[in-house]
């Protein structure tokens, strides 16, 4: 009977630390999306997220693709 008792104690420990160890990673992965969040955005990452770029041969120059 005691090896039982210890059995559901270790089970209990670990199923806690488990969700403990959860819940820490959600938090920091929450505190790393909000830091990158406030980091601000440079010209240049502005201008890879515009979208696929294609040449205009009568302006000489990159513009953004519209279907």
């Amino acid at each position: 009977m005691p090896q039982l008792i210890l059995l559901v104690a270790v089970g209990a420990g670990a199923y806690y630390g488990y969700r403990w160890l959860k819940r820490q990673v959600s938090d920091a992965a929450i505190a790393a999306a909000k830091e990158a969040a406030k980091k601000p955005v440079s010209p240049s990452e502005r201008a890879r997220e515009a979208g696929e770029l294609v040449w205009d041969e009568k302006a000489g120059v990159y513009r953004t693709k519209e279907d």
